[in-house]
């Protein structure tokens, strides 16, 4: 269930999650902005965006930064239903209880094939390291720095 925003971390946990609901109608949004600070997304956040939108949707959403009202958000695919605020709690355990109807063994292994090659990739250290090692050089540098700075103060003026 999605109440609100749903950007950067909470976009990765939303995207973890088998089903997404998210409240239509209101401010939230939902995607990844680090490339607007010019911080660039881990491969594996990215492969998230696109096994849920698919490529097409995903990649200007990706390299833009863009963040989408839920309405929008579910034509791309990254939700999977919106709903009102007062019915965000019964529809997202409506849909939770579509899976649990599911055996579990079955559920897991089907889950298992569809995500395992994203499993695999988070699984290697070598491809953490090198996600961290780029992430300190770019957030570290003085053109990301200055990006955020100025997004910060633009929250404070909110």
């Amino acid at each position: 269930a999605i109440p609100g925003h749903c950007i950067a971390g909470g976009c990765i946990l939303a995207l973890a999650c088998d089903v997404r609901v998210m409240v239509d109608g209101g401010k939230g949004r939902f995607g990844v902005n680090e490339t607007t600070f010019g911080l660039v997304p881990p491969p594996w956040l990215t492969q998230m965006m696109v096994d849920a939108a698919g490529l097409k949707a995903a990649a200007p959403l990706v390299q833009r930064g863009l963040l989408l009202p839920a309405e929008e958000a579910l034509a791309a695919g990254l939700v999977d239903q919106t709903a009102s605020l007062s019915r965000l709690a019964e529809e997202s355990s409506a849909r939770l209880n579509e899976l649990l109807a599911v055996p579990d063994h079955a559920r897991a292994q089907v889950k298992h094939q569809l995500r395992h090659t994203l499993a695999d990739t988070l699984q290697y250290d070598g491809g953490r390291s090198d996600d961290l090692d780029l992430f300190m050089d770019l957030a570290t540098s003085t053109d990301v720095q200055v990006q955020l700075k100025s997004y910060l103060k633009s929250l404070k003026k909110k």
